[in-house]
């Protein structure tokens, strides 16, 4: 019996209407003289949308396609998968059936990771089509900015905690959870923290903001972007409070302020 033939994209998106047979044939022609994928060519003629793409290329690889703007996502579902895993690959933990995690993706041909992803998260995995932009928007959201980061700041710490053993293990948490500063310069002076303030900053950037606010609290630790006036939060994880010394520290060596300065306010 043979291999049945997967349809081609031009077929599925005219058979959806997406596209008329004309706008298929100009694509095609486009095509031959850019050597580019029949599916840019398409979106770069403004044919068709990335949805419209994404959708077809789903139907094309058998596999389901999801709209990221509009699925509503579970929290169980995200607290399966560490942020350092859906980020490093890139997919978004949408639902959980029974013992398998449905994930979003948007490059069909990966689907090599698949093995991969079920060693790193002990269960079975089901893989769904979403667009690009959408999965890098739905991480921020689901994640907040440099969840990764701070993901293997705290691994990092429990890594040292076991080779040191537990009387000089206790002594470092208590640095990083209260902020104690004998050691500061040491901590702010980790890759770790310094890309996770730069990543505040470049999301700051990326978002037009003409401030970055960083407002320590007692429980809490809050930042918001200025963006046309206004003060908006930025979407950050709940254990950045555990790092709040060390980011400020950061900061203040960046703005070449005296970190031993804390209760005075330094322009």
């Amino acid at each position: 019996m043979g291999k049945k033939k997967s349809k081609l994209l031009g077929q599925i998106l005219l058979s959806k209407g997406k596209i008329t047979s004309d706008q298929l044939e100009h694509a095609l022609h486009e095509q031959m003289a850019t050597n580019e994928l029949l599916g840019k060519t398409l979106l770069n003629l403004n044919y068709i949308t990335e949805a419209d793409l994404f959708e077809a290329l789903a139907e094309q690889m058998g596999m389901d396609f999801v709209n990221l703007r509009e699925v509503s996502i579970e929290p169980e579902a995200v607290r399966s998968v560490p942020a350092k895993v859906a980020l490093h690959y890139k997919v978004v933990p949408i639902q959980k059936k029974d013992e398998t995690l449905v994930l979003a993706m948007s490059d069909p041909l990966s689907l090599h990771i698949y093995e991969e992803l079920e060693l790193a998260l002990k269960r079975p995995i089901q893989f769904v089509l979403a667009v690009p932009g959408d999965i890098e928007k739905t991480l921020k959201k689901s994640y907040g900015i440099g969840a990764d980061t701070l993901e293997n700041i705290m691994e990092k710490e429990t890594e040292e905690k076991e080779k040191r053993g537990s009387r000089e293990e206790d002594a470092s948490l208590e640095f990083v959870e209260v902020g104690h500063a004998d050691n500061i310069d040491e901590i702010v002076q980790e890759p770790t923290i310094i890309k996770f303030v730069n990543q505040i900053i470049s999301e700051a950037i990326a978002d037009r903001a003409t401030d970055v606010h960083i407002e320590p609290f007692e429980d809490e630790l809050r930042i918001r972007y200025r963006i046309d006036g206004l003060l908006y939060p930025a979407n950050i994880p709940q254990t950045i409070t555990k790092f709040q010394s060390a980011i400020i520290t950061r900061v203040k060596i960046m703005a070449g302020m005296d970190i031993a300065e804390r209760r005075l306010p330094q322009d």
